[in-house]
């Protein structure tokens, strides 16, 4: 949910998003992103990410079935179809790369998960930023 926002801010620069309307078909990730707290690891991950690129977030779940475009989006090999959809529709492009750091966070989430399956799971961001370190050490070692 905070990948292309984070994207539109390496883009524009800090401060350029304060509030982001973030819609996706994940029950569970749209619930912590209004709760701001989850009890997964992995999630909690990506809400401590989410606050360094916008301080309100509005989580809209939509079911699976009717959240199509962001698939299309996700394909590279439909990027030139997208593009020329939305201008067919008179809306103005740009294109914008996810940054290095949500890649790199999006990789210790899933280290996170290792950790969950091992039973090393936390209730603390603390340990889990602790147990992410850890995990990524003995991945890359």
């Amino acid at each position: 949910m905070m990948a292309i926002p984070a994207a539109v801010v390496q883009l524009l620069g800090r401060g350029a998003i304060q509030r982001v309307i973030a819609i996706g078909d994940c029950a569970p990730a749209s619930k912590a992103y209004e709760a701001a707290s989850s009890r997964s690891a992995q999630i909690r991950a990506m809400l401590r990410a989410a606050d360094a690129v916008a301080d309100a977030w509005l989580p809209v779940d939509v079911p699976r079935e009717l959240n199509t475009d962001p698939d299309r989006l996700s394909h590279p090999a439909s990027l030139t179809a997208v593009v020329a959809d939305a201008e067919a529709l008179g809306l103005s492009v740009v294109q914008a790369r996810i940054p290095d750091s949500v890649w790199a966070t999006l990789r210790a989430a899933t280290l996170l998960s290792l950790a969950n399956e091992r039973g090393h799971a936390s209730q603390s961001d603390r340990a889990d930023e602790h147990e992410g370190a850890c995990e990524r050490d003995s991945a890359l070692g």
